[in-house]
């Protein structure tokens, strides 16, 4: 029940933030939906969920692909229910596609990251996939392409590059993580401290995701429509401000505060009446 209220928290979070119109694509309401459709899968056993992970990781994303250059499907955007195949199919980050990857997640966790060797396995899985999968998509189509889902060279080819572009991102982001976790888990007393000091910003932005997401949509709204400032698909400058305030914003709130304030209300917002009691 908590995640299936975060979930639609989201959706109408997401639909505040589409109306401020700013120049970055909204994807809280994409969350919420693949939130939901993952829900029922949750319970089934770690096992079964990487299967579906693995094989939703390495199959959707060219099918989601496909789908979203046939020219009935992208009809359907205008109509009354197009949102919905935005969710799925062809938006920014469809449902199609993300679902999987929080199965892979869910199923990654169960299994036990704490273990050495579940999650000296996981890396070297996840490092092999992505040296592979990522050349070989980018031979078939560049992935800028595949970003902006401009199919060359035939919808075939665009849809396998798409899978083996995503399931290379997905892996390399799994081979960072539990990198990191093999880090600050196995070294020994000394440099694992400092590790965990030096990586203290960057884990407090983890620790409050969505306040942070929310924050840089609310000034990046200020810029452009408060104050009128233009701003381009190269302006590394605003990358680079928001990027340095968000770890430095996020490490002084987390020290002084603990929780991000989002994450609080969403947590208080979701929990039964007489847990909010209790605490």
């Amino acid at each position: 029940m908590e995640i299936a209220i975060r979930a639609l928290c989201l959706l109408v979070l997401g639909a505040l933030l589409t109306t401020l119109d700013t120049p970055v694509r909204i994807i809280l309401d994409e969350y919420g939906v693949a939130f939901l459709v993952v829900l029922p899968l949750v319970f089934l056993p770690a096992r079964v969920l990487l299967g579906l992970g693995v094989g939703g990781v390495l199959l959707l994303p060219g099918v989601a692909a496909a789908l979203a250059q046939v020219r009935a499907v992208r009809a359907q955007q205008v109509e009354p229910w197009g949102i919905v195949v935005e969710w799925f199919v062809t938006g920014a980050y469809p449902v199609l596609i993300w679902a999987p990857t929080l199965l892979l997640g869910v199923a990654l966790v169960r299994l036990g990251l704490g273990r050495r060797r579940a999650t000296l396995v996981g890396l070297a899985v996840a490092a092999a996939v992505a040296a592979v999968a990522l050349p070989l998509g980018a031979q078939l189509v560049p992935p800028r392409q595949v970003a902006i889902g401009i199919a060359t060279g035939g919808v075939e080819r665009f849809a396998v590059a798409t899978s083996l572009t995503v399931a290379g991102n997905v892996a390399a982001m799994l081979a960072v993580a539990l990198a990191l976790i093999a880090l600050t888990t196995w070294l020994p007393a000394s440099p694992r401290r400092l590790l965990v000091r030096l990586g203290a910003p960057l884990a407090a932005v983890g620790s409050m995701p969505l306040t942070v997401y929310v924050a840089q949509v609310l000034v990046l709204w200020l810029l452009t429509r408060g104050l009128g400032v233009p701003l381009g698909e190269d302006h590394w400058v605003v990358v680079g401000a928001l990027t340095v305030g968000s770890l430095l914003l996020a490490w002084l709130w987390r020290r002084l505060a603990g929780r991000g304030p989002l994450e609080q209300l969403l947590g208080f917002i979701s929990r039964p009446p007489a847990r909010r009691t209790s605490r």
